[in-house]
């Protein structure tokens, strides 16, 4: 459901607020998740989680499309997440 989706994103928002808050992409730090054993650089993760929030977009657009309803804009541009605390606190 809609309900569920929304909590499981709000869920998730804090830790990955604190992930992006604590980037430094000078010292290329590597990290593991609990779920494999290989490193990762943090450059990495972040790309492929600005990977993942574009594909989900995609598929709620097309979703939203098939119900006759406006679907979201996908553009960075005016969505103000620079401060990436500040919209992860306001979008919840």
């Amino acid at each position: 459901t809609l309900e569920k989706l929304q909590a499981l994103s709000s869920a998730h928002r804090p830790e990955i607020a604190d992930f992006l808050s604590h980037l430094n992409f000078s010292n290329k730090r590597y990290v593991t998740v609990p779920w494999d054993s290989t490193s990762y650089m943090e450059a990495d993760i972040l790309h492929h989680i600005i990977i993942h929030e574009i594909h989900h977009i995609g598929q709620l657009s097309i979703w939203a499309r098939e119900m006759n309803k406006q679907p979201i804009s996908s553009h960075y541009v005016g969505r103000n997440i620079k401060d990436i605390a500040s919209y992860f606190s306001k979008n919840n």
